[in-house]
């Protein structure tokens, strides 16, 4: 008489965990590891804008890409308008600082467009302000206009990834989670004076140039 071994699936393993514990791990803790996180100052920041980089944030939060997956800044976070919660505030346009809805937003966005480069995701959309501004280092921000400037990006690590963000202590917090590691990139600048007015800002990621932006100087 012949008896054939028969094996549970719940035994099989891979790398010495059971699959349905190390199933069951991932869909109860999906985001368990924190792949990178920065901390921003809000303190240049007005009422006005503090109040709209709230409203923002909030739409970003608990944000999901799959592997593959397109961000883009504008779709998450919609138009800026009252109903939403927006409020008029000094916002960067050309060379003046004109009040508009959604005004000071351009932190969250330059800071997604930090972490982007971080991790190596591949950034298809940035646009640069046309002047410094004071809450971003020249080289790293990326402007965003509903209907027009947007930031977009698409996750091309191997895991999914969760954005968490929020606003505590006077300062923006940025973090990564997904469900194993990675190695975040080296991200430098070059700054050059062209004259009084203008700077030339050329940023590196992992020694391949990312961009080369010129600014006027914010008084």
């Amino acid at each position: 008489m012949r008896f054939k071994a028969r094996i549970s699936p719940k035994w099989l393993v891979v790398l010495g965990i059971p699959v349905l514990l190390l199933a069951t791990c991932l869909r109860e803790r999906p985001f368990s590891h924190t792949l990178m996180e920065k901390h921003w100052s809000i303190a240049s920041l007005s009422q006005a804008q503090a109040s709209n980089l709230g409203v923002a944030a909030r739409r970003l939060d608990g944000v999901i890409l799959k592997p593959g997956e397109r961000f883009s800044f504008n779709r998450v976070v919609g138009p800026r308008t009252l109903v939403r919660g927006y409020r008029p505030a000094p916002s960067y346009l050309g060379g003046e600082s004109p009040a508009t809805l959604g005004g000071g937003i351009c932190l969250l966005s330059s800071a997604v467009y930090q972490m982007a480069l971080a991790s190596g995701m591949a950034v298809e959309q940035r646009v640069p302000h046309l002047r410094t501004i004071h809450s971003v280092p020249p080289g790293l921000d990326a402007t965003v206009w509903y209907g027009g400037a947007d930031l977009r990006f698409a996750n091309t690590l191997n895991q999914p990834i969760r954005m968490v963000v929020h606003l505590a202590e006077g300062r923006l917090s940025l973090a990564l989670q997904g469900i194993g590691s990675i190695h975040p990139l080296a991200v430098s600048r070059v700054v050059q004076r062209k004259n009084r007015w203008d700077l030339l800002v050329t940023v590196f990621q992992a020694r391949r140039m990312i961009s080369r932006d010129r600014y006027r100087l914010s008084p």
